[in-house]
């Protein structure tokens, strides 16, 4: 397997994003220097607590990470196949602007058996842990060989963080899906595996949107509350043992997984993969 990640080998310095927090003191030289004006002490001072801050957190963490990996202490080594995987797109209103532009989140992840680990990509606390930000990302197969080296981190509210990747050659294409029923049953598995971990990342992934639920369409904005009501222990142990229906005839779905008292109809997209689109009683 290849070491394609190690907190170890990042030098511990200046971080170059830090140096956006020095516009303050250039605007702030510029008027007294260059146009000899007086101006208020507190442009350099908000620079210098931002550059302090900036650099500060992230020197400490990769301090303290790199302390951990020579230690051992509270790290973990989960060694296997990658038995799931996901990149998830999601593109949200942000409210926080006037314009209401959307803003756009990337988030990844794998399991190794029970073990999962996912991050957002770009969005790590520091350089010392693994959030696939390369300018070449790296991918994560089914059946890859994977050695993760990670910790528990109490700053990052408790997030499993990964501090060594190493990572085998991906499986020959001959393990794809080879037809239509395989890709079914693949999918059909993977459905009922985030149904009943309660996953709501991959729920919306394996979902398209507007969905239909009774006569109305939800939003992907909306599903979080749609999820909660449910994600309750009786549905999801329905769903996990409930029969699955598939080429049924009358409404022109592709798959139908059907409880007592609410009914999941799936459907080929356009590319032919298969989606949820429609819940009904």
């Amino acid at each position: 397997m290849e070491l394609v990640f190690d907190a170890a080998a990042h030098p511990i310095g200046l971080v170059p994003e830090s140096v956006v927090a020095l516009v303050p003191l250039c605007i702030w030289a510029f008027q007294r220097l260059v146009r000899k004006r007086k101006t208020t002490i507190a442009l350099p001072l908000i620079a210098a607590v931002l550059f302090a801050g900036i650099n500060g957190i992230q020197i400490w963490d990769l301090q303290r990470v790199q302390a951990l990996l020579r230690s051992g202490a509270g790290v973990h080594v989960t060694r296997g196949l990658i038995t799931e995987s996901w990149h998830i797109v999601t593109r949200t209103r942000d409210w926080s602007r006037a314009s209401l532009a959307y803003k756009t989140t990337v988030s990844e992840g794998f399991d190794v058996g029970s073990e999962r680990f996912s991050w957002n990509i770009g969005d790590n606390f520091s350089a010392a842990t693994f959030s696939n930000a390369a300018r070449t990302p790296l991918a994560f197969a089914k059946g890859t060989q994977v050695e993760v080296t990670w910790f528990t981190d109490p700053a990052a509210d408790n997030s499993r963080r990964i501090i060594r990747l190493r990572l085998g050659a991906p499986p020959p294409i001959a393990g794809l899906p080879t037809g239509p029923e395989e890709t079914r049953a693949l999918f059909h598995r993977a459905f009922v595996a985030a149904f009943v971990a309660g996953d709501v990342e991959r729920l919306n992934a394996l979902t398209r949107f507007p969905l239909r639920v009774g006569g109305n369409l939800v939003d992907a904005d909306a599903a979080p509350t749609l999820w909660v009501g449910l994600l309750t222990p009786t549905l999801q142990a329905c769903v996990q043992s409930a029969a699955v229906t598939s080429g049924f005839d009358g409404t022109g779905g592709d798959m139908l997984l059907s409880c007592p008292q609410v009914r999941f109809l799936f459907r080929n997209d356009e590319h032919g993969t298969l989606r949820l689109t429609e819940i009904s009683s």
